[in-house]
């Protein structure tokens, strides 16, 4: 599938790194995120999923992130892309909709702040809760509710924030350092500690960044020595 695309030249570059272009290698351990987003995609989701899967820079997990969906259809879409995933090996987080992620069996959630904090204990038992982040009052605050995972930005400069200057590698630096120094425990009552899926000797969290980063191995390896375990990726997965 997608013979088409891939012999094209202007894509040629995102499957196997040829027509002119280098192809960026990730950093060992580096983690590749993508993220969908259906207002700049110019195809159904799930056929831009299995592009995903097929280029080169295949992610290990994908946020599938549908913000115009109701959840009924969001659930719909859901289950459409979860067996895709699977069979390419790709981890699928479920944005916002917790109740669709229990109901598949998926157990990460990527979870805005204001709905973390409305997050049944319950659940927690279950899910692997990620959440975004743009100070270090925001990652004491998602510590506080459970979050198991950061999501930092905008660190570059970037489109979808249009008029916003970016938080720039010291801000992402400066997270990572938070989320490395911060006790779990200390910031999560005894009944979060029970139901969390962080383990009692772990003293941080994954830090992510994500804003204005692309197919690019010099923003890579700034991203790592500011403490970056992974990065997601929109634009560029969007636009394969």
């Amino acid at each position: 599938m997608f013979e088409e695309g891939k012999n094209s030249d202007c894509l040629q570059h995102f499957y196997d790194g040829q027509s002119g272009h280098v192809q960026a290698v990730e950093p060992k351990g580096f983690r590749l995120i993508a993220v969908t987003d259906a207002a700049s995609c110019p195809r159904s989701l799930v056929e831009q999923v299995e592009r995903i899967a097929e280029c080169a820079y295949k992610p290990q997990q994908l946020l599938l992130r549908a913000k115009e969906l109701a959840p009924e259809d969001y659930a719909k879409l859901a289950r459409e892309v979860l067996p895709l995933c699977q069979s390419y090996g790709i981890e699928l987080i479920i944005h916002t909709h917790w109740q669709i992620a229990l109901e598949l069996g998926i157990q990460r959630v990527h979870l805005p702040l204001p709905k973390l904090s409305l997050l049944p204990v319950e659940a927690l038992r279950s899910l692997v809760i990620s959440s975004s982040v743009h100070s270090v009052a925001e990652v004491q605050r998602a510590l506080a509710e459970g979050a198991q995972a950061l999501v930092a930005g905008h660190i570059y400069t970037t489109s979808c924030k249009a008029g916003l200057p970016p938080r720039g590698l010291e801000f992402l630096k400066q997270i990572h350092e938070v989320a490395a120094n911060a006790d779990v425990r200390e910031h999560q009552s005894s009944t979060e500690q029970k139901s969390s899926n962080i383990c009692n000797s772990c003293k941080s969290i994954p830090v992510y960044a994500i804003g204005g980063i692309g197919f690019d191995a010099r923003q890579w390896q700034e991203l790592v020595q500011c403490g970056a375990q992974g990065a997601c990726i929109m634009s560029a997965y969007m636009k394969i």
